[in-house]
């Protein structure tokens, strides 16, 4: 929408305002204003938002923000942009010296080449009244010298657009920029939200916990198994695998792609298996490969099904329960040990990795096989304490309450997994140098340095929230290549950006159930535990469904199975 705006102000705010483009007036009182304001301009004004705790610089939060303020831009026949922003005493560090509207105006021009004389920057505004009414005393002073504003455009994130509070006042800044510039000047059609997830949507009626597809006998993965881009539903039960193929808007009726599915010189599945999905032989077809009481085998995929034929591509990681794996110490057991299907060397087939008893082990993949077994972490295993500062093991924790996660993911970047755990007292992440060696073990976010607390989640935060009571992961939500904190929580999803040298936790959320303006406040109401999700009863997944390259937030709950689609930056 086209938003005209013709309000007369002092000329007090000229000096104040780096950026502001020169002008005079010609005798008659007529104006001659200067490129860009020599013709109607497009003004997209972005509030800056709390800088890193540890540095001053800007949180990738921020960047996303200021990226989607390019992006918005770049459709704009005339674009100038209205950075606005001291800063706040919220931080823990003094960062007065920088404003986060010089941040903004420097990343503009260094990222984007975005030409100094199209930006207008306001370094002393503090809260989100302030900078509405240093960006409406600009365009004021600007018409009242002849300017004409096409249009005004509101970039911020979604949770500051659309905040509301639960005592039921709106603190939006979309209200807040309105009662500076008027009603409506600001609405759905011209506020641009980064940092976001869209409204849930339902995606199937087929896969629902009512149909009986629960925790106690499903097992559901996400994978592009039919080969177009898009994660498809997989649910393996019991001897049968079936597929949803995503179409980007649904999950499409559920095939099955293998029946009588049952593991080699067993009669049937025990809980000390397990069946994994991924690439292992580099052919672009995603495989089924199981680990079993006899060893590893492999049903390949084509893109339309899994074959019937077993290849065995390992003799080891035999599991407890048969002749083959009577109850020794040295057996597999995937109640205790974890697995997963991921490529450890960058060569574009995944290799199978297991945090053991005493260490993490990784068996590569040679095309038509597995290798044997090689240990490349002596920490991190079942048997050994999570945390130098405790003697609770990831065993005991797991029996316990499953407080701690340890997964394999490449979080600085450079195409090599690494190694995280996400502990009790902080997240710890080992390093892949890419030559299958990993290095000690360093702390990425720390519960004390200021982040990491959740407000509203009754003690709890990113760190200490019980992941028996909440989903926690590790994945790209921003389609940066680096591994980020992903938490679903008590009222909200909240994502902590990598990076690439440690984690951001910001207590902004990408997704709430709560504290919206009405507008949007019907949008978000699944996947936490307010919303009575829980793991005895749903299931949490994460994968690009939708196509756009981001990684969506999939659940199946009690009716449907749900998206959210991931809108960021």
């Amino acid at each position: 929408m086209k938003n005209k705006v013709a309000l007369a102000v002092s000329l007090a705010l000229v000096g104040t305002l780096a950026g502001c483009n020169s002008s005079s007036s010609d005798s008659d009182g007529s104006s001659n204003l200067s490129a860009p304001f020599d013709k109607p301009v497009d003004l997209v004004i972005v509030p800056g938002m709390e800088l890193s705790v540890e540095n001053c610089t800007p949180r990738a939060k921020f960047e996303h923000r200021v990226s989607l303020a390019h992006s918005v831009a770049s459709e704009m026949a005339n674009p100038v942009y209205f950075v606005t922003g001291k800063g706040n005493n919220e931080t823990s560090v003094s960062c007065f010296d920088t404003s986060e509207a010089e941040i903004m105006q420097d990343w503009l021009i260094t990222n984007y080449k975005v030409s100094p004389d199209r930006i207008v920057m306001d370094a002393e505004s503090i809260w989100t009244a302030d900078r509405a009414a240093a960006a409406k005393q600009f365009v004021d002073e600007k018409e009242s010298l002849g300017a004409e504003f096409s249009s005004l455009q509101l970039v911020s994130s979604h949770a500051h657009l659309y905040r509301g509070r639960n005592t039921g006042v709106d603190s939006s800044a979309m209200l807040i920029f309105n009662n500076a510039f008027g009603h409506d000047a600001f609405n759905f059609e011209n506020s641009h939200a980064s940092s976001a997830f869209g409204a849930d949507e339902e995606w199937s009626d087929e896969f629902s916990t009512s149909n009986g597809w629960t925790p106690t006998n499903t097992k559901f993965v996400l994978a592009d198994v039919t080969n177009n881009g898009l994660d498809d539903l997989v649910a393996i039960r019991d001897s049968e695998i079936f597929v949803a193929p995503s179409d980007g808007t649904q999950f499409m009726q559920g095939e099955a792609w293998l029946q009588n599915h049952l593991p080699p010189q067993a009669a049937m599945w025990s809980d000390t298996m397990t069946r994994l999905l991924g690439d292992v032989n580099g052919n672009g077809f995603v495989d089924l490969v199981s680990i079993t009481n006899s060893g590893v085998y492999v049903n390949f995929g084509n893109g339309q099904h899994f074959g019937d034929f077993f290849a065995q591509w390992s003799d080891e990681f035999k599991t407890l329960g048969s002749e083959h794996t009577p109850h020794t110490d040295d057996a597999w057991d995937a109640r205790k040990h974890q697995f997963q299907l991921v490529d450890m060397n960058n060569n574009g087939m995944a290799d199978l990795v297991a945090f053991g008893d005493d260490g993490v082990y990784v068996a590569y993949s040679e095309e038509d096989k597995f290798s044997s077994i090689i240990k490349v972490h002596d920490n991190f295993g079942a048997d050994q304490p999570y945390h130098p500062d405790s003697d609770v093991t990831f065993d005991e924790d797991r029996i316990q309450d499953d407080r701690v996660i340890r997964t394999i993911v490449d979080v600085d970047g450079d195409g090599y997994p690494d190694i995280v755990v996400h502990a009790q007292f902080d997240m710890l992440v080992s390093l892949n140098d890419g030559n299958g060696n990993f290095g000690e073990a360093k702390p990425w976010l720390i519960n004390d340095d200021g982040e990491g607390h959740i407000t509203g989640t009754e003690g709890r935060d990113f760190i200490h929230g019980p992941n028996d009571m909440f989903f926690s992961d590790i994945v790209d939500m921003t389609g940066n290549g680096r591994g980020d904190m992903l938490g679903m929580l008590e009222y909200g999803i909240f994502v902590g950006d990598s990076t690439g040298s440690r984690f951001e936790m910001i207590d902004v959320n990408n997704y709430s159930t709560r504290d919206r303006i009405a507008e949007v406040a019907d949008e978000n109401n699944q996947f936490v535990m307010r919303a009575d999700w829980k793991k005895s009863s749903h299931f949490w997944l994460v994968g690009d469904v939708t196509g756009n390259g981001l990684n969506d937030i999939v659940g199946v709950g009690e009716d449907y199975t749900y998206v959210a689609p991931n809108l960021a930056p």
